[in-house]
């Protein structure tokens, strides 16, 4: 009796699939700009744009953010984001308040976008609060009441600066803008 024991092939099911076709998960990203102003005083605001990238087929991403720090604090700076829900590639923006009574320090913002079936992003932010001493108090003693200035005429008012603390330094004043604003605008000055 004979035996071939040379090797025999077997059978082999292979199956390829071609590159990238493939089902993967849609997926987008999250990336704020940075804060301005990068400081503030307490009261003060700043903003920033937050940019998301990626599929469109993501559908709707819910946005949130969160105000944190090891200081102890009840008058934890706020934070805003509008609108709250975009699809991407899309921008919002994020607005932080620090309120009146804000300690001075460093702040912790999160932004966390989250849409179904694709993973959460996260991005941090950082904002500085800081004391700021107020030098000088401005007060208008007398106003000057719209609409009573004839053309050619002069109004005055009456603006008082108070040193506040020992302040001894110079305060410049300026105009920013006379309204309405016509071809002969009226012009102010200080003195």
């Amino acid at each position: 009796f004979y035996r071939d024991r040379r090797p025999r092939p077997f059978p082999v099911a292979a199956f390829l699939l071609p590159h990238g076709s493939y089902a993967q998960a849609p997926s987008f990203t999250l990336t704020p700009g940075a804060l301005s102003p990068a400081a503030v005083v307490p009261g003060g605001i700043a903003t920033t744009v937050l940019q998301l990238g990626g599929d469109p087929s993501v559908g709707t991403v819910s946005l949130s953010c969160a105000v944190t720090s090891s200081l102890s604090t009840t008058s934890m700076p706020t934070c805003a984001i509008s609108p709250t829900e975009v699809t991407p590639p899309a921008t919002t923006s994020l607005t932080v308040t620090s309120l009146g009574p804000t300690p001075a320090g460093q702040y912790t913002i999160t932004i966390t976008g989250t849409a179904s079936g694709a993973a959460t992003q996260t991005a941090t932010l950082f904002l500085n609060v800081v004391q700021a001493q107020q030098n000088y108090a401005l007060t208008v003693t007398r106003a000057i009441e719209s609409g009573t200035v004839t053309a050619g005429g002069v109004a005055q008012a009456i603006i008082t600066i108070t040193p506040l603390s020992g302040y001894s330094g110079t305060v410049t004043l300026s105009c920013l803008s006379i309204s309405p604003v016509v071809v002969a605008s009226p012009y102010c000055s200080f003195q």
